[in-house]
């Protein structure tokens, strides 16, 4: 099912307490948010972002800059508390910089939730200045003390001026720089994940490897403790000679230099 569009970038998708599923789109000439509802895939998906697109993808109405390309959205919460979250590309931050992150509070006082919006975010997070990547993803805290950003860095690029990761408080401020995390060497594909209690990070290292954190917390500032970094896995291709099976089996100190092939 396409919904009718025809998809450039549609990267991490998000679904509501009622069951539709949000899509974002990075893609400039497709930007938004497209809503799917799962009874009806086979009709065209809405756009959530009211208004009009420019060349740059940055959807604006009345003069206001409603949304834009998007790689990522996150819904938090049920009925009137619902929040819908999305990294946008082309919406500028005070500090002047895109790729900033944009709250929307679609839960209205009845418990619905609204399916199209039409001007300014209600709160838009100014992480432009350390999100450069631009390929974001964002991760509500489930205990309401703010928003985990995390962008696109590869091997040894996990720095304090372009971080993996931040957290944004409540009052905008970054109260977190992954930065300053000597045991992260970066996040593939903005790859993480974090248990319902709040307690354990998981991401996607700069070798594609899964880091297990454990987050600890003084009022809205965490922590990131390494508990567990799993060893990448030896290539196939380096191990073939191994596993022929005309030629004799390898030293148990041979493989003592790489962990062995699974």
């Amino acid at each position: 099912y396409s919904g009718g569009i025809t998809w450039a970038n549609n990267l991490r998708i998000a679904v509501d307490s009622e069951g539709k599923v949000y899509i974002p789109e990075w893609g400039d000439a497709t930007s938004g948010i497209y809503i799917a509802d799962p009874d009806h895939l086979d009709g065209n998906f809405s756009q959530f972002f009211v208004g009009t697109r420019n060349s740059a993808g940055l959807i604006t109405n009345g003069g206001q800059s409603v949304g834009g390309s998007t790689p990522g959205v996150w819904i938090q919460g049920s009925g009137a508390d619902t929040r819908l979250y999305a990294f946008l590309e082309d919406v500028v931050a005070p500090s002047g910089k895109g790729n900033n992150v944009g709250i929307y509070n679609i839960g209205q006082p009845d418990g619905s939730l609204l399916t199209t919006w039409d001007k300014a975010p209600d709160t838009l997070l100014d992480v432009g200045t350390w999100m450069i990547n631009g390929n974001g993803n964002i991760i509500a805290d489930a205990g309401g003390r703010g928003t985990w950003v995390m962008q696109y860095r590869s091997k040894g690029q996990n720095s304090a001026a372009v971080p993996s990761l931040l957290f944004v408080d409540n009052s905008g401020s970054v109260a977190y720089n992954s930065g300053n995390l000597a045991s992260l060497n970066g996040s593939l594909m903005s790859g993480f994940a974090i248990s319902n209690d709040g307690g354990t990070m998981v991401i996607n290292d700069g070798d594609g490897v899964l880091q297990f954190f454990d987050i600890t917390w003084n009022g809205s500032t965490p922590t990131l403790t390494l508990r567990l970094g799993r060893q990448p896995r030896v290539q196939r291709q380096e191990c073939r000679h191994l596993l022929h099976p005309h030629r004799q089996q390898p030293k148990h100190h041979a493989c003592q230099i790489k962990p062995p092939c699974h």
